[in-house]
């Protein structure tokens, strides 16, 4: 009787593991509307928990981190998110992904130039010579050059003299 239960609840709780990953991939692939945030994070943050030890648990880090940047006064929690993937799998691809993607964060949402230059050296610090290296120094260039209203001439000057 006992391993019948023992084998039950494993059944079970491997059923709502997969439930939440499912959900979560349906999410992701099938262009859901973003207006039940709170239910689709928690979705996501569950689906991450559940595939820790998994490729899948930075995917479901980084969309969680992507839905929490366009929420108002979520962006913190978002900065957060990538940051536990670059601690976590700092030899993997989508470390320096999350970088510049806490980068976007603390400029776009944020308005704190100061850490997403911060944030960009330490990703060309630790990722040199790579593809999401150099659009980092392109957006860094970028972050560098202000909002003040030269910035359309400043972009000419900058796509001139790289051609």
């Amino acid at each position: 009787m006992r391993k019948r239960y023992l084998f039950l609840s494993t059944v079970i709780l491997g059923m709502s593991c997969q439930n939440d990953i499912s959900q979560a991939e349906k999410i992701i692939t099938t262009n859901e509307s973003f207006l039940d945030y709170q239910n689709k994070l928690e979705i996501f943050e569950r689906a991450a928990k559940k595939s820790k030890s998994d490729s899948l648990w930075s995917r479901y880090k980084m969309v969680s981190a992507d839905l929490q940047a366009q929420i108002p006064g979520r962006a913190l929690f978002s900065i957060r998110n990538y940051m536990d993937v670059f601690d976590s799998l700092p030899h993997r691809q989508e470390a320096s992904i999350s970088l510049l993607s806490a980068a976007v964060v603390f400029e776009d949402e944020l308005n704190d130039q100061t850490r997403a230059l911060k944030t960009i050296q330490l990703l060309l610090d630790n990722y040199p010579n790579t593809k999401i290296a150099l659009r980092a120094e392109k957006y860094r260039d970028l972050v560098a050059m202000g909002n003040d209203s030269l910035v359309l001439e400043k972009i000419h000057n900058w796509q001139t003299k790289r051609n």
